[in-house]
């Protein structure tokens, strides 16, 4: 069950918070200095893993790692459909997907612009929030600071990876258009770029 209130209070010193046994998180913040919050009774605080992988999502993080070392990203955008060098993370984890016979069994959607990825797992109930420990061939996305807000993050997606592990209190993600190339990358758990994780019914 979802419940979505609207409250007035000072916004200065926090983006979230808890109550009682229910996350409860920053949406978004109008011009009146109104936040629009959601609590997901769903939602599990820094528990231990959402889940643990299973074969399939262990062939996903697979099917990326052989990718890693690819440059310009052409064989994944050009298999989108595209003519001409796009930004590609996205497509990157679409043709991963497409690789496992994920797109066809309606498991992992076929996306270029991450923010529809990201609100086609949230429609889902398969969204878990960037302070969760996620689990191998979950969908990573991020949300990077925006100069124009003050270095603070504008709750638009911008960037997607797939999560190859969880180890020592990092994520270890595969990402491809990291500076170009398919590249392992890192962040601790909970990291403030980390907007949160679509979760596959693998």
């Amino acid at each position: 069950m979802v419940l979505i209130f609207s409250v007035t209070i000072n916004t200065s010193d926090f983006s979230s918070y808890d109550l009682g046994r229910n996350y409860v998180r920053v949406d978004s913040i109008n011009n009146t200095g109104t936040l629009k919050k959601q609590i997901d009774d769903k939602i599990r605080i820094k528990n231990g893993p959402l889940r643990q992988a299973n074969a399939t999502a262990n062939k996903m993080v697979q099917t990326a790692y052989k990718e890693i070392g690819n440059v310009g990203g052409e064989k994944y955008w050009s298999w989108y459909g595209f003519g001409s060098h796009q930004p590609w993370c996205g497509c990157f984890v679409s043709w991963c997907a497409e690789q496992n016979g994920l797109i066809e069994n309606d498991i992992i959607p076929k996306f270029s612009g991450v923010s529809y990825g990201a609100s086609w797992f949230m429609a889902r109930d398969q969204w878990a929030w960037g302070d969760e420990i996620p689990a191998p061939g979950m969908i990573v996305f991020f949300d990077f600071t925006n100069m124009d807000l003050e270095n603070v993050r504008d709750g638009i997606t911008d960037h997607v990876g797939i999560v190859e592990k969880v180890e020592d209190g990092y994520v270890y993600c595969i990402e491809g258009n990291y500076k170009n190339n398919v590249e392992e990358t890192m962040y601790e758990i909970g990291h403030y770029n980390i907007l949160g994780y679509g979760m596959p019914n693998y």
